[in-house]
C-alpha cells in the first residue's frame, strides 16, 4: 500500500521524501516497481475483463449474485462474492434494483363503512343504468403513480401522486349518472370530496 502511494505521488513530492515520510526504502521502492503486478492483480484484471462482458451482455442490468452465479455457472469460475462485488465497484458497474412495489389501499379502522346497497348481488352488471363497477386502478411511472377514475366508461382524470383528491368535475359526473359507492372503506370512500359530492346529490334527489 505504501508503495503504490509512493508511485501514485512521486511525480509531486518525489521518491525520496515519500519514501523518508513512508518509513520505508527507495531500493524498497523500485524493487516493488519492477516486479510488476502480483499474479492476484493479474487475475483481477482478467477478471474484470469477464465481468465488464458479462454485464455488458445483461444490458447493465445484473448485479453481483447474478454475475457471481454467471462466472460460476458459464465460465467455472470459483470465486467470492465478495471479491466480485469488489471488482464490480472498483470498474463502477452496478446492477439494477427492483422498486418495491407499494399497494394502494391503506385501511382505516376508525373510517365508517358504506353501507351494502347491492347485497353482494352482481348479476346485473351489465345494465350500466343499475349497477356499474368503478376503479382508480394505478399506473407505474418513474416519476411515481398515476390514478385514473372513478368510472373507467366515463373518460379519466389524472391525479398524480396517488391522493384522496382527484379531480372534482370526474366525482360529481359520476355521482349523478351512477349512484357509486366504494364497499372497501379505504382511501377512495375517505375523501371529503366524495363525500360532499354524495350528500349534495342525495340532496338533489330529494
Amino acid at each position: 500500500m505504501k508503495y503504490r502511494l509512493i508511485d501514485a505521488e512521486k511525480t509531486r513530492y518525489g521518491v525520496s521524501l515519500l519514501a523518508r515520510v513512508l518509513g520505508v526504502s527507495r531500493q524498497g521502492y523500485y524493487a516493488w516497481k519492477n516486479r510488476g503486478p502480483s499474479r492476484r492483480a493479474r487475475q483481477d484484471e482478467a477478471l474484470t475483463e469477464t465481468i465488464i462482458k458479462i454485464h455488458a451482455g445483461s444490458r447493465g442490468t445484473y448485479g453481483s449474485p447474478r454475475v457471481h452465479a454467471e462466472l460460476r455457472e458459464e465460465y467455472g469460475v470459483r470465486i467470492g462474492r465478495k471479491r466480485v462485488a469488489r471488482l464490480m465497484r472498483a470498474a463502477r458497474l452496478e446492477g439494477v434494483h427492483r422498486r418495491r412495489r407499494r399497494g394502494l389501499t391503506r385501511w382505516d379502522p376508525a373510517a365508517t363503512p358504506a353501507d351494502d346497497l347491492v347485497q353482494r348481488d352482481f348479476t346485473a352488471w351489465d345494465q350500466a343504468s343499475r349497477r356499474a363497477p368503478a376503479q382508480a386502478p394505478g399506473r407505474h411511472r418513474a416519476d411515481g403513480g398515476v390514478a385514473v377514475g372513478p368510472q373507467p366508461d366515463q373518460g379519466g382524470a389524472p391525479s398524480c401522486p396517488v391522493t384522496v383528491e382527484l379531480p372534482d368535475g370526474q366525482i360529481i359526473t359520476a355521482r349523478l349518472q351512477r349512484r357509486w359507492q366504494d364497499q372497501h372503506g379505504g382511501w377512495w370512500y375517505e375523501s371529503e370530496l366524495v363525500l360532499r359530492s354524495s350528500k349534495a346529490v342525495d340532496e338533489l334527489a330529494a
